[in-house]
């Protein structure tokens, strides 16, 4: 399959064509140490973001164009069709894009988040939220609402749903995707359980530039194909060299192994 190119993410103070540029006096720029591993990295992001893999033809923003909404390729193999099964988590107050899936899909959609202080309830009749998050462990706790997170397997048995396959699964969870994913890639979850992913990946915190890099590369050997990326100007810029890029993008990718006659080259 052929890589489709898409416009360059970095760097972003360039002359203004991408959509992802952004003036400096906007965002606070934080400077970063050069090093050679650094540096080998964000060329390999840079790479990774600018190629997208598969073609979409129908690639459709769902929820608020900016912040809180999020794309979905709506090709005749990934479109939802109900019953459809969503999960979201990250929700930060902003139910736009919940909201508008299950309406346009009439998807049954969990909603996770254990921050925002909301006790489990159901939105409507197709919205369930869950006072629970998502890590590569189990971490829960019925006295302590802070220690309320699961692994996905653990959530999907927990909601009686181990026997299904989500159609789409959005993760923004503050740099615990990266562990998430790690583990869910290496146990073949992702493999064989989800149809489409769309992730915000933030490269701070603790997570190691060659863990990261790893990561991405083990989503593309589950058969994880990326078809849209887009950085967030919400987020903070960092300057690394002559890399000067958002502190976190949105990843989104289907599932060729859900890809209907999938092409022999």
């Amino acid at each position: 399959m052929t890589k489709k190119k898409c416009m360059k993410l970095f760097p972003v103070l360039n002359s203004g064509k991408s959509n992802n540029s952004i003036a400096v006096n906007m965002l606070v720029v934080k400077n970063v140490r050069a090093s050679v591993s650094t540096m080998k990295f964000f060329r390999f992001f840079q790479d990774y973001a600018n190629n997208w893999d598969y073609d979409c033809k129908n690639a459709q923003r769902i929820g608020n164009k900016g912040n809180g909404g999020w794309f979905m390729c709506m090709d005749p193999s990934y479109i939802p069709k109900s019953p459809c099964i969503v999960y979201s988590f990250g929700i930060g107050n902003d139910w736009s894009f919940d909201d508008s899936v299950s309406r346009m899909f009439n998807c049954e959609v969990h909603a996770f988040d254990p921050t925002i202080k909301i006790k489990s309830h159901m939105r409507d009749n197709k919205i369930n939220f869950h006072a629970l998050g998502l890590k590569d462990f189990d971490e829960y706790d019925f006295k302590d609402e802070k220690k309320a997170y699961l692994t996905l397997p653990s959530i999907m048995k927990h909601l009686n749903q181990s026997d299904q396959v989500i159609d789409y699964l959005k993760i923004d969870i503050e740099t615990w995707e990266w562990p998430s994913l790690n583990a869910l890639s290496d146990s073949n979850f992702l493999r064989y359980k989800v149809k489409q992913l769309v992730a915000e990946f933030h490269f701070y915190g603790k997570n190691g530039l060659g863990y990261m890099q790893s990561v991405l590369i083990k989503l593309k050997k589950n058969g994880l194909r990326l078809y849209k990326s887009k950085a967030n100007p919400g987020c903070k810029l960092t300057q690394v060299g002559v890399f000067v890029y958002f502190n976190c993008f949105e990843l989104h990718f289907v599932n060729i192994n859900f890809l209907k006659n999938i092409p022999t080259t």
